[in-house]
């Protein structure tokens, strides 16, 4: 057009800035405004001075939009609308919301775009009282009846400010719903976790035929994910293609982050190679759906593609990546991670990269390393604290991990249920009363026993794993919310301290609550009723077992029952529920097995080791055990000797002391008592005041005084107030 001389218009001037507010090119618009100067339009035409304010405020060019405003000699409403919604546009709200009111002032009454960039200001600021008052103010002129663009506004307000229920009658009150309010609503029920609402929602805007758009798509995929409804998914899924918008990218990482938290890695790998691009967001998205499941491999795997495709991991990479290979003891490729950071700036100086080596150095067991990168971290958070108090408590290294823990909180740090879980856990494993109850009175202090139930389930713990009963019934019993996991290791530490009692007490009072317990719960009542004795009880837990459908589906359950009805001498019930197992592990065997060597039946013990390793099951230190007993018993000396030799080397099992004591019975019963000498040199631990007892015994039975009285030194050095073993001394002379 000026190339052949004409020159441009007010008119002219307007589209070509819009055109460019479209396009983004600040550099014309600069240009423009020159020429604009330069004729004069600023002051001349008001149209052209109200566009290139909404140009330069599209641009996010403020000073300058703000700068054309002040100079214009008068103003309209849309000028004034303009550059409130310019401010509100790019997150300047209190500038937004200033014009607003200084529009008002100058006599110009708001139309529906400056009272909706006044409430996308109100939004951004969380200013409610001002978005109330605004509020008002439209029902008051009833711009709320003028159609939906001001009521949306609304609702993303309030949604936004976590009013739902303000939300909620906005929405109620618009006559003719479309996509931008349902969206708003769904959005706002999804963020604020009511997912049942959200659906409900959802269901209403298909009933209302409002097709759904992306942003509904995106949220509604979420809420399936939170309800676990796979069904829905599936069907939302083929509506997406259907629409055409599975190639959008947005519903693409919906789609992966939900099929990730279903666990379905093959509907989650397809969505992402039906991918157009692949960026770091949707590697990550993949890497983190595998190593959530387990599958930490894959989620090695899939890294290294994405370095293939020459993408450069960020942070949230990193993190996954080092948990999958703390999950793997993976720690040569964590190490090589650790390189890759410190070449990278960047991800050297970031606090969640550095507590996850931590946490990988920690789990893998490399803690000096562990330690060597939080000391070096620039400053330290209580999940970096976390990661390494519960890398030393994982490894077993309980005074470290105790150690930390207070210095961290000499650092001013006040623990948080991660802190305290690890704590407790390494009081219970030094079995240190005395740091356990302070740990508890600390607790207490905070009040998070009343706010965690997680954290009275760890002192139950401590306090029984200490030999602190009363103490842990206490904490129990004044728990404020007791859940089955709280249930479930009171009961367990009591079986497994041998207060076989007070579990079965327990267990009946969880059954006049509302938990009737699962596998662990039966398997450890089982156990107990299995050392007392207690027929009827145990055949009152074997129906309620029964009745809660866990005897044929839980292996652990059907195991304790076996266990049981040996230990009991019901061994025709043992041998039934051990044939209704489909699939008998090392476990079912060795209980049944175990339960004919205490009745004596040797023969049927010999026969079940043949047919357990003829369907491919090796035997275990346990089984190794049980077919000693019962060759001692018989006084099958050469086969007790075979067998010993056999399994040990064909499936590389260690004697423990059990064994030898079973050696050392076997020689003693048949009269090789010069067997038993050899075993002694031979074996690597002696003190051992149990083993003693039986080459005491063993000497007992042949006579053997020399041998003897060397076992009972051994004995008496070890275990003074030991008594069987003075009467089996003074048997022998």
């Amino acid at each position: 057009m000026q190339d052949e001389g004409l020159s441009p218009n007010a008119s002219t001037f307007t589209c070509v800035l819009k055109a460019c507010a479209i396009i983004g090119v600040a550099e014309k618009v600069l240009e423009l405004h020159a020429r604009i100067e330069s004729e004069g339009l600023l002051e001349k035409d008001l149209i052209v001075g109200t566009t290139l304010v909404d140009t330069y405020g599209k641009l996010d060019m403020m000073k300058k939009a703000q700068e054309v405003f002040d100079r214009l000699p008068v103003y309209d409403t849309i000028t004034w609308n303009v550059l409130i919604m310019g401010y509100a546009r790019h997150g300047h709200a209190v500038d937004a919301l200033y014009y607003f009111e200084k529009m008002q002032q100058h006599g110009f009454y708001p139309g529906d775009v400056a009272f909706i960039a006044s409430l996308k200001a109100c939004a951004a600021i969380m200013e409610i009282h001002r978005a109330q008052e605004l509020h008002a103010e439209i029902v008051k002129v009833g711009f709320d009846q003028k159609g939906n663009l001001i009521n949306n506004a609304l609702i993303d307000l309030y949604a936004k400010c976590d009013l739902i229920v303000e939300a909620q009658t906005v929405f109620d009150n618009i006559l003719i719903h479309d996509v931008v309010s349902f969206g708003a609503l769904i959005a706002a029920y999804a963020h604020l976790g009511y997912d049942g609402e959200a659906m409900l929602c959802f269901n209403q805007m298909l009933l209302e035929s409002v097709s759904p758009n992306e942003m509904i798509y995106t949220s509604i995929l979420k809420v399936c994910s939170n309800l676990g409804v796979i069904n829905r998914a599936f069907y939302l899924h083929s509506q997406i293609v259907k629409e055409g918008l599975s190639e959008e990218l947005n519903i693409s990482r919906a789609l992966m982050d939900m099929y990730s938290s279903f666990g379905l890695l093959q509907e989650l790998q397809e969505v992402f190679d039906r991918l157009l691009h692949y960026d770091v967001f949707s590697f990550n998205l993949l890497i983190a759906g595998f190593c959530k499941n387990g599958y930490d491999e894959l989620a090695l795997s899939n890294f290294e593609k994405m370095k293939a495709k020459g993408l450069s991991p960020n942070s949230n990479t990193i993190v996954c990546i080092l948990r999958a290979c703390a999950n793997i003891g993976a720690s040569d490729k964590g190490q090589q991670i650790h390189e890759q950071v410190i070449r990278c700036h960047s991800l050297e100086t970031d606090l969640a990269v550095g507590t996850s080596l931590v946490d990988m150095y920690a789990r893998c067991g490399l803690l000096e390393k562990a330690q060597e990168v939080f000391d070096a971290l620039p400053v330290h958070d209580l999940v970096s604290w976390n990661a390494l108090i519960g890398g030393y408590c994982e490894q077993k290294h309980s005074e470290e991990a105790m150690s930390c823990f207070d210095h961290m909180k000499n650092e001013g740090f006040l623990p948080d249920t991660v802190t305290f879980l690890s704590a407790l856990k390494a009081c219970s494993d030094m079995q240190s009363i005395c740091q356990g109850m302070q740990i508890h009175i600390e607790i207490e202090k905070i009040g998070s026993l009343d706010d965690d139930p997680m954290i009275g389930t760890a002192l139950v713990d401590m306090y029984v794993t200490c030999g602190h009963l009363i103490e842990a019934q206490h904490v129990f019993d004044g728990l404020p919310n007791k859940d089955l996991i709280s249930w479930n290791t009171l009961i367990a530490q009591y079986a497994k301290s041998g207060h076989d009692e007070e579990a079965l007490m327990c267990f009946e009072q969880m059954q006049l609550t509302s938990f009737s317990g699962n596998v662990f719960t039966f398997s450890s009542v089982l156990k107990s009723c299995a050392r007392i004795g207690t027929i009827s009880i145990g055949l009152d837990i074997h129906r309620k077992a029964v009745k809660g459908g866990l005897v044929g589906m839980e292996i652990m359950v059907g195991n304790a029952l076996i266990d049981m009805y040996s230990n009991l001498g019901m061994l025709e019930r043992a041998q039934t529920l051990f044939d209704s197992i489909e699939i008998q592990d090392i476990i079912s065997w060795n209980a049944l097995m175990g339960g004919y060597s205490q009745l004596g039946n040797e023969r049927i013990v010999f026969e079940l080791l043949d047919k357990m390793m003829a369907k491919g099951m090796h035997p275990d230190i346990v089984t190794l055990s049980i077919v000693l007993k019962a060759c001692s018993h018989t006084g099958l000396l050469e086969m007790g000797q075979t067998l010993c030799e056999t399994i040990t080397k064909s499936f590389d099992i260690k004697l423990n002391i059990e064994h030898y004591i079973c050696m050392v019975d076997l020689f003693g019963r048949t009269g090789h008592l010069d067997k038993v000498a050899c075993l002694i040199r031979e074996m690597p631990v002696s003190s051992n005041s149990s083993l003693w007892l039986a080459v005491l015994d063993a000497c007992q039975k042949c006579g053997q005084t020399n041998l003897g009285i060397l076992a009972f030194h051994h004995v008496a050095s070890l275990n003074r107030r030991d008594a069987a073993a003075y009467i089996s001394f003074g048997n022998m002379l």
